[in-house]
């Protein structure tokens, strides 16, 4: 995905753990976030984590009381990264002088980026909420988290809005927004037109159909893409 220049420097925030028990139990979650990843829930064993981790399977059930277990820790953990990475990336520091279609342009990259370091960090996280409704109730709020901090981030800048109600325009364009990158990041990926394009098509292609109904100002480097590729 192109560098975007307002979240250029956000990176993934990873809550440090100390004590060896923990590093342990990071071991085999790390584990089991590469198979949940690779092969889905359903499919990986104990076993398979036990395996994959060096460990044994009594060492998982001394830390785990079962797979449910290890999912809810799992996605705890991501949790907390993405807590903290979205307190960062909404932070209004952040986006002095920034308009509506530059934040709209960093909260969809945002939203689709993975942990370069863990690229299957946030999709074992996804599948861990399809198959446990208490995660997925707790994924539920951080995306309410990070929505509610795009919503006043745009809110704030409602003067630049052409359209007649400002709060219903920012209300739909999140709406059908968080409705399009559900069906991107869904596991296996919803059978869209659009989840053929790559990453930049879709986000290009997103930020300026969304500028176009609030009526606002598509971000330069936007325009200077879509004019390179016409030439």
């Amino acid at each position: 995905m192109g560098e975007q220049r307002w979240i250029s420097d956000l990176h993934w925030i990873r809550v440090s753990q100390q004590g060896r028990s923990q590093r342990t139990q990071d071991d085999l979650l790390d584990a089991a976030e590469s198979l949940f990843a690779e092969r889905g829930v359903e499919t990986t064993t104990i076993t398979d984590i036990a395996t994959a981790a060096n460990s044994s399977v009594g060492a998982i059930y001394h830390h785990f009381r079962d797979k449910t277990a290890i999912l809810r820790a799992l996605f705890d953990r991501y949790a907390q990264a993405l807590d903290a990475t979205t307190r960062a990336a909404v932070d209004p520091v952040r986006w002095q002088g920034a308009g509506i279609g530059d934040i709209l342009q960093g909260y969809i990259g945002f939203s689709l980026e993975a942990d370069p370091g863990r690229p299957d960090f946030k999709r074992a996280a996804f599948r861990a909420a399809q198959h446990d409704p208490v995660v997925a109730e707790r994924n539920r709020e951080l995306l309410d988290q990070l929505d509610q901090g795009v919503r006043d981030l745009l809110l704030a800048r409602r003067d630049e809005i052409s359209h007649p109600d400002p709060e219903l325009a920012i209300a739909f364009v999140l709406e059908q927004l968080a409705t399009m990158l559900s069906a991107r990041l869904f596991d296996p990926p919803m059978p869209t037109r659009m989840g053929q394009r790559t990453t930049d098509e879709f986000v290009r292609e997103a930020v300026r159909s969304t500028c176009c109904y609030l009526g606002v100002r598509v971000p330069s480097d936007l325009d200077d893409a879509v004019t390179t590729e016409s030439h």
